[in-house]
């Protein structure tokens, strides 16, 4: 009884020990239990480092990886840095040696200018030089031509006059051509100039069958000169421009078509105003125009020659006649015929003579009845002295004469005139002296510059007109018309 109730209850000692037993039991399993959770935490702190340790594996090798960009980058750019600097400096090399060959290509380029300009005003000095020389017997030539002309001749001396006078205004025309063009006087002309006279068609055929005669009688060529319905009809123009382009471009016909025939017609378009042109045409039957004719046919410096097509219808005359109508408002052109041979055509401004300015139809008139005036006349040529005083005589003048400055300025101080006709170019100096004497005087004399050249811009304002040589009997009596009209 005693051992069961012990087995059952035991003593408090064997509960104790029952219970710590017990006690002890469970802090092992606690104690298994946390070393278990521990051991756990553990390795997922150990994987948690690892995978730590790979990131800063990664970042360490991206630092490394950037490190190595940022030096190259560096380096690249100390080294384009260097590369800039050196181009900089090859630059300001440049720069400077640019500078100073600007400099001396400037210094070039002054020197060429100021040689160009010495040469230009040589070339003036020459060309006012020959213009006098040559305008100057021309002058002559042409005025005892007219006198003569005048007189009363049998009909074989008419007829060879005639032919002389028409051959000495195309030769005053081609010369002004010639000298106007080493001139450069490319400006167009006047309206005033294109409608400076009155002529007929016809006219023009008369003086062109006359200075063509020979050559086209030395080709053995027919020449043809139609105008249907405008033979009589009158018109205002430039009648020896119109001549001077006809000349050269039916001469250059006769040359090509040898043996064969030439044509000129006319024909007219007018608007209802009575302006218009005179159509012409040139036709010959001759070998043609070249490939290519239209990059020289016309240009001032052009030629066959530098087309590899030879003499082909070359010359100055075609540049001069395309140069004259550029100046009057004109046109002009050239093409090959459908049958062979070559057309050249042009078309010239004009009036009807009825719609012409008022001025130009009394320039036409045949009155030379002027009021008698008080001239001087300043002419150092004896022979000009003489054409222009039988010229005013006509016109029913007595000039007074003075061959030098001297003499003109002794005869102004000694009296008074209504109108001085002066040389630009005397003995003793420059014409220039007694138009500024008049002007500096406040005198009240028209001073009419009669020269070779015409005044400069400087000299233009001491003078009222000029008349260019050669003179004409029209160039007079205009001239003392204005200068008999009262002063505004």
């Amino acid at each position: 009884m005693t051992e069961t109730a012990e087995g059952q209850g035991g003593t408090p000692i064997t509960r104790r020990i029952r219970r710590e037993r017990s006690a002890r039991k469970a802090a092992e399993d606690l104690l298994e239990h946390k070393s278990l959770e521990l051991l756990r935490r553990n390795q997922e702190a150990l994987a948690r480092v690892g995978e730590l340790g790979a990131q800063v594996a990664v970042l360490e090798r991206r630092l490394k990886r950037e490190r190595n960009a940022r030096k190259q980058a560096e380096q690249l750019l100390e080294s384009k840095s260097l590369e800039l600097f050196q181009q900089q400096q090859t630059l300001k090399k440049l720069a400077e040696s640019l500078e100073a060959r600007v400099l001396e290509r400037t210094a070039e380029l002054e020197m060429t200018r100021d040689e160009a300009v010495g040469a230009l005003q040589d070339k003036e000095q020459f060309v006012g030089y020959v213009t006098h020389e040559i305008r100057n017997p021309l002058n002559g030539i042409f005025g005892l031509i007219d006198l003569l002309h005048r007189t009363s001749l049998n009909e074989k001396q008419q007829r060879l006059l005639d032919n002389l006078k028409r051959c000495s205004e195309h030769l005053y025309q081609v010369v002004n051509n010639v000298l106007d063009w080493v001139q450069v006087d490319d400006q167009p002309v006047s309206e005033a100039a294109q409608i400076a006279e009155i002529f007929a068609v016809e006219d023009l055929y008369v003086d062109l069958r006359a200075m063509l005669r020979g050559v086209a009688s030395a080709s053995k060529t027919r020449l043809m000169l139609e105008a249907p319905g405008l033979e009589e009809s009158a018109w205002a123009g430039n009648r020896q421009a119109i001549i001077q382009v006809l000349i050269n471009l039916v001469s250059n016909a006769l040359r090509h078509a040898a043996g064969g025939c030439v044509t000129v017609s006319c024909a007219a378009e007018l608007e209802d105003s009575g302006k218009g042109h005179l159509k012409f045409r040139i036709l010959d039957d001759g070998p043609g125009l070249p490939k290519g004719f239209e990059d020289w046919l016309f240009q001032r410096f052009g030629s066959p020659e530098a087309a590899g097509l030879g003499n082909a219808r070359s010359g100055l005359g075609l540049s001069i006649a395309s140069r004259l109508l550029a100046r009057h408002g004109g046109k002009i052109g050239a093409r090959n015929r459908p049958q062979g041979g070559a057309e050249f055509y042009f078309s010239w401004p004009v009036q009807t003579s009825r719609s012409a300015p008022e001025q130009v139809a009394e320039a036409a008139a045949t009155d030379d009845q002027v009021p008698a005036l008080r001239i001087l006349l300043v002419e150092d040529d004896l022979i000009n002295i003489e054409v222009m005083r039988e010229y005013l005589r006509l016109l029913g003048q007595h000039p007074v004469c003075a061959e030098t400055v001297k003499e003109a300025m002794d005869l102004l101080k000694s009296g008074d005139f209504d109108l001085i006709l002066q040389d630009m170019r005397l003995p003793d100096g420059d014409g220039l002296e007694v138009a500024q004497f008049i002007a500096v005087n406040q005198r009240t004399e028209r001073v009419i510059s009669i020269s070779a050249e015409p005044p400069t811009a400087d000299q233009q304002p001491y003078y009222q007109g000029t008349i260019r040589k050669p003179v004409t009997l029209q160039d007079l009596r205009h001239a003392l018309r204005e200068a008999a009209q009262p002063a505004a």
